[in-house]
C-alpha cells in the first residue's frame, strides 16, 4: 500500500517511512524517537508529505491514504475527524 501512495505522490524513503509512522497512530515526538538520525527533520518530512499529497493536516494525509484505497477519497477526507494512537477516527456516514 505505502508503495503505491509514493508513486502517485512521489514520496521519498524517508516520506514513506513518515507515512507508515503516521498510519501507525505516532505523535510527532514517537516519530523523532523512532527517526534517531534526523529527529529535527520530522516536522520537515511531515509537511513535504502534505504539500506532496495537497493537504492540510495529518489526519489528511490518513485521509488521503484511505480515500485511494476504497476510491472514496474526497468523502473520506470530508468526514474525517482525527487520528489518534488507537487508529482513525471518522465521523459521519461513511
Amino acid at each position: 500500500m505505502i508503495a503505491e501512495i509514493a508513486e502517485r505522490f512521489g514520496l521519498t524513503c524517508r516520506e514513506q517511512e513518515t507515512v507508515q509512522f503516521l498510519l501507525e497512530g505516532l505523535t510527532s515526538k514517537e516519530i523523532a524517537q523512532r527517526m534517531p538520525n534526523q529527529p529535527q527533520h520530522r516536522k520537515a518530512f511531515i509537511r513535504l508529505v502534505m504539500v506532496k499529497m495537497g493537504v492540510s493536516t495529518r489526519s489528511g494525509i490518513i485521509g488521503k491514504i484511505v480515500g485511494s484505497r476504497s476510491g472514496l477519497e474526497s468523502s473520506v477526507a470530508g468526514s474525517l475527524s482525527r487520528v489518534s494512537n488507537i487508529g482513525l477516527v471518522a465521523l459521519g456516514d461513511l
